[in-house]
């Protein structure tokens, strides 16, 4: 078996029925050019990298901290009745420090506008009334956009995509999105990153009779170690990184079951490749590095240093047996979080 290291991540019911017109918003969005709209205007926020920082700090330590410039063009809003209460703030649940979680763990972002207009040194959610039916906006504005240490932090990532909205008529219209182009914004704590020392690996499962040592379908040889090891370094004293893997079957990409398929070139028939870590069967997923990948299983912890990860794998019978050589391929995508 060799393996190799990725090169990264019914029944119809037909129901007839007079059913009610959508319902219209209550308001409504008129742009530059006069023309009509019922979605937010977009402000756009520039991409930036800051520089790296420790994970050590304490709780409640700004990590990140710049002001930033929107862009957008002006617009009016319009409703029936008055625009009444809007609301800036981030979709979500909110956290400690007046943040709201990243997909970085440990990390929580927070926002205030800054310069010139409303809301001036408020922490967001920030709200008003505004008593007349119409109102001009303008997406250019500057917000303070801090990142705050939550809890532990053992891997980076990125906030992209909408980092806050505005809202008319008590959260019930969303007038404005305020987005990270780009790249997004980039989060970088100083913790280990790993290379894989080897990057193909072959493991020997040695020569067996099928019909004397698996007698049944299902029956499995004995597993056979191997380790994967990993060299860990560039986080500062005392940092950790979670590592965690995903294994895919590179004769069958689809393949999310925990028997890998023989290779092509194999002339053995009714036999099956397991990989064990432990004593768990591992199943194959998607060549991913992802969070959450389907299959993507944990590794271990490490600081600076060397990570050993020790698998075993084993022949298991999937059908009738007709002698011959295997040969099964897996290759194995890393993953930091």
């Amino acid at each position: 078996m060799t393996i190799r290291m990725s090169a990264a991540y019914g029944a119809c019911l037909a129901i007839g029925a007079i059913l009610p017109m959508t319902a219209v918003a209550d308001c409504y969005i008129r742009d530059q050019n006069n023309n009509k709209q019922y979605t937010a205007q977009v402000a756009q926020i520039p991409a930036f990298s800051p520089p790296s920082f420790s994970p050590s700090v304490p709780v409640g330590t700004v990590l990140i901290r710049e002001e930033l410039p929107s862009s957008g063009a002006p617009f009016y809003l319009y409703c029936t009745g008055i625009i009444g209460l809007t609301t800036y703030t981030k979709s979500g649940a909110q956290g400690p420090y007046n943040t709201w979680p990243t997909n970085v763990a440990g990390v929580g972002v927070r926002m205030q506008f800054t310069g010139s207009g409303g809301g001036l040194g408020i922490w967001w959610p920030w709200s008003m009334v505004t008593p007349t039916t119409s109102s001009r906006y303008s997406g250019e504005r500057k917000l303070l956009v801090e990142f705050v240490k939550t809890g532990p932090i053992s891997a980076g990532g990125s906030l992209s995509g909408e980092i806050g909205a505005g809202w008319a008529q008590d959260m019930s219209f969303k007038f404005m999105s305020f987005q990270v182009a780009g790249s997004g914004i980039t989060i970088t704590p100083r913790v280990p990153t790993c290379k894989v020392r080897e990057k193909m690996l072959n493991v020997p499962l040695g020569d067996i009779s099928a019909n004397q040592v698996l007698p049944t379908v299902g029956a499995t040889s004995e597993a056979k170690p191997f380790k994967i090891v990993l060299d860990c370094g560039g986080g500062e004293e005392g940092s950790v990184t979670k590592t965690y893997m995903t294994l895919t079957d590179v004769s069958n990409n689809a393949n999310r079951s925990s028997t890998l398929s023989l290779s092509p070139e194999s002339t053995a028939k009714g036999l099956g490749v397991q990989i064990l870590n432990g004593t768990n069967l591992v199943s194959y997923g998607p060549d991913s590095s992802v969070t959450g990948n389907p299959n993507q299983f944990y590794t271990g912890t490490t600081q600076n240093g060397v990570l050993e990860i020790p698998l075993s794998a084993r022949y298991v019978r999937t059908g009738m047996v007709l002698g011959g050589t295997v040969t099964a391929r897996a290759s194995f995508t890393m993953s930091y979080q």
